[in-house]
């Protein structure tokens, strides 16, 4: 099971599938806003609610798939990250673990409209996740899981041997 949640060769664990379960989603209102991170990149957080509600504000008739979408990230944010002036965008979830936030990322455009559609048809889009604190002066640290250690329970001994 768990080999199908390690997809890339990289340092932050990456799935197909998103890191957290309907029931452990927590919306924090007050994540909203303008953050910065340890590592000098700045967060724009929104309400994925909000934005989708006055952008469809205009269009009295939904499609179903608009539909679809909204239920599923009425209770996500939109994240523009910027870190030396390449921003990246990404649709997100919050979550508890043991009283723990966590965060899950998925990338909302990455940007392959101009590209060979061959090309783009093998990019697939993969939720991250990252446990979220809280520091002083507007300030957040993501602490992104790292597939080493999911990587050492296959190498490790089964307690069973």
């Amino acid at each position: 099971m768990l080999a199908g949640l390690l997809l890339l060769n990289s340092c932050i664990l990456k799935s197909l599938q998103p890191f957290y379960i309907a029931k452990a989603i927590s919306y924090q209102e007050d994540f909203l806003g303008n953050w910065k991170d340890t590592e000098d990149g700045t967060w724009k957080i929104q309400s994925f609610k909000t934005l989708f509600e006055n952008e469809n504000n205009q269009f009295p008739k939904q499609s179903e798939n608009d539909k679809i979408i909204y239920n599923k990230y009425k209770k996500a944010y939109v994240v523009n990250y910027t870190k030396k002036d390449k921003e990246a965008m990404f649709v997100a979830v919050t979550f508890l673990i043991n009283g723990k936030l966590f965060i899950d990322f998925t990338p909302f455009d990455i940007g392959l409209e101009n590209e060979n559609e061959l090309l783009a048809q093998h990019v697939v889009k993969t939720h991250s996740v990252a446990k979220i604190e809280r520091l002083e002066n507007n300030k957040l640290r993501f602490k992104w899981l790292d597939e080493s250690k999911i990587c050492l329970l296959y190498t490790s001994p089964s307690p069973r041997d």
